[in-house]
């Protein structure tokens, strides 16, 4: 009996601390998931979209400029639009000139804004072209908002010896140079513009795929992984200038680049996803999910096991290879 009841007591023993960590670890997890919850019921469904002109604009009888990349199609022409809808005067940078200019047409026809088109190509652009840029354009002008848009992907899913090595770079220089060498030009312009009206911000477009194991598009994820951190981390290098940075991450939007041409709850129009990008500007994150169900998508990446994830993702991946090459 004795030995039976100094088991009993030593059971208790161990069952107590064990019980108090597990309620504990029970605790700091559903703490967690509230916080979750609390921020996304905030950011996506309470919080009024922010006011542009309002927050970046400075003296109404001043005007202020808003820089747009990759605006002659998809979510670049939606972000000119809306920014030209709030009130901001545009300059566009494309490839494609005449795409520019039926925008820059409307922008100036509809919200009585001015609009300049301005035809570069992001794979080849030079340092000196750039220079030329902020020289005959930009100069004069008070920058408040720069918008790094211009992006390419590989059209077919393909695994790393596959894909031409000119085009994987192409997608580097595009995706990830190409926003580093404007944004150090235009830098000195948006921090004058800050100290004369308050603010300025950079608004950088990552992806969803930055945050998960994607096969067949590694160079396309690893380029937007780059986008996603260096962002962090010039947010909080020029925070002391009053200059925003912010890193947006669209899952699949209906664009020429996606191929997607029909909308649904996961798949918005590029109207949709712009609007709601420019309206978390002024949220206190370096990078987020400005569109709802993406940021439910990317939680629940969160939960499946990354190798569930990539053989799900290689299966797709595989699947839109065969309908390429059909």
């Amino acid at each position: 009996k004795e030995e039976r009841g100094n088991m009993t007591s030593s059971t208790s023993l161990a069952r107590g601390p064990m019980a108090t960590a597990l309620t504990l670890l029970g605790a700091v997890y559903a703490m967690d998931l509230t916080v979750r919850l609390s921020r996304f019921v905030w950011h996506h469904l309470l919080r009024p979209h922010s006011n542009l002109m309002t927050r970046y604009g400075g003296r109404e009888s001043k005007e202020v400029w808003a820089v747009v990349t990759g605006a002659s199609s998809g979510i670049g022409r939606s972000f000119a639009l809306e920014l030209a809808k709030a009130g901001f005067n545009v300059v566009v940078i494309a490839r494609t000139k005449t795409a520019l200019d039926k925008l820059v047409t409307i922008v100036e026809k509809e919200y009585k804004v001015k609009g300049i088109a301005y035809s570069m190509d992001a794979s080849t652009a030079t340092e000196s072209d750039v220079d030329s840029l902020v020289k005959t354009i930009l100069q004069d002008k008070s920058i408040a908002i720069l918008v790094n848009n211009a992006g390419t992907v590989n059209k077919r899913p393909s695994e790393v010896d596959e894909m031409p090595f000119e085009e994987a770079a192409n997608m580097v220089r595009i995706n990830s140079i190409f926003p580093i060498l404007l944004t150090s030009k235009l830098m000195p312009l948006l921090k004058a513009h800050s100290k004369q009206e308050g603010r300025a911000v950079i608004l950088n477009v990552g992806s969803l795929v930055s945050s998960t194991s994607i096969p067949l598009m590694c160079t396309y994820a690893g380029s937007k992984s780059f986008i996603d951190h260096w962002t962090k981390c010039l947010a909080a290098e020029v925070a002391q200038y009053n200059v925003d940075v912010m890193s947006v991450r669209p899952g699949l939007v209906a664009t020429p680049m996606s191929g997607m041409t029909q909308t649904s709850l996961f798949c918005p129009s590029a109207d949709t996803f712009a609007r709601h990008a420019l309206g978390k500007l002024g949220i206190p994150l370096w990078s987020m999910l400005p569109y709802g169900p993406h940021a439910f998508l990317d939680y629940l990446s969160t939960i499946v096991p990354q190798k569930t994830q990539a053989n799900i993702l290689l299966e797709e991946g595989l699947e839109r290879q065969k309908k390429v090459d059909e």
